[in-house]
Formats: structure tokens, sequence, C-alpha cells
């Protein structure tokens, strides 16, 4: 599995288990709590645990999607977490593909591989706007 991928699986666990422990720490708690948490860990395994179960196979095996255009990050987080819409020649858009990078991908032509689910992916290739 790619390292990059590992540090994206490894946040989103770290996220579910530490919203799995609350939960169990607040089961004396009232009723109403425990149902507010319980609803939350479901929510939270649905959005984060099973894309990555879904993908998982995937980024084992190394069999990524590919997709190659112009970059737009729409926001940056963490240091060098970017997410990013890719705009392909064709004219098609895909949206929201977190990548590990550190420099400013806006405007840059790119090759990203990434998983479908997740929207995981790396940077294979990067060109800034006006270089050939």
């Amino acid at each position: 599995m790619d390292q990059d991928i590992r540090k994206f699986y490894g946040l989103y666990y770290i996220v579910f288990i530490t919203i799995l422990v609350f939960f169990l720490v607040m089961l004396e708690e009232n009723f109403e709590i425990v149902i507010l948490m319980g609803f939350w860990v479901a929510v939270s395994f649905f959005l984060l645990v099973l894309p990555c179960m879904r993908d998982f196979s995937r980024a084992i095996s190394g069999k990524y999607y590919r997709v190659e255009g112009v970059a737009e990050e729409k926001y940056k987080d963490i240091l060098t977490w970017r997410v990013l819409d890719i705009y392909t020649s064709e004219g098609r858009k895909i949206c929201n593909i977190n990548v590990w990078h550190k420099e400013q991908i806006s405007n840059s032509y790119v090759v990203i591989e990434y998983l479908p689910h997740t929207k995981f992916g790396r940077v294979k290739k990067y060109r800034e706007k006006g270089r050939d």
C-alpha cells in the first residue's frame, strides 16, 4: 500500500476509534447521551470506515483510478493535505480528491492516482502552469 494512502487510512481510523471510545465511556451516562453517541458512531462508521473497507483491496493491490488534468485546490488542511478538483481535457470534473503534497497545486497539470470510494490519492506527475 502506498505511504500516502496509509496516512489517510490511519487518520480515518484514529478518528473513528476516538469516537467509538468516547461512546463506550459514555455508556454509563444517561440514556439520551447514549442514543446520540450511538447515532454518531453509526454515522462515523458509514462515512469513515465503510469507504476505507470498500477500497482496501484496491489499495493493497495498487489498482488505482488514474486521472490527469488541471488541478484546482479547494482548500488546504494540516500542512500538506490538499483537497483538489481535477478538470480533464474531456471536460470532466472529478471532485474532492485528497492528496498529500508539499507545494501548491492550483492551476497546475497533474496526474493523480486515487481510490474511488475514499477519494484518497497520490500525485504521480506534477507540472506547474507555464512549464513544459
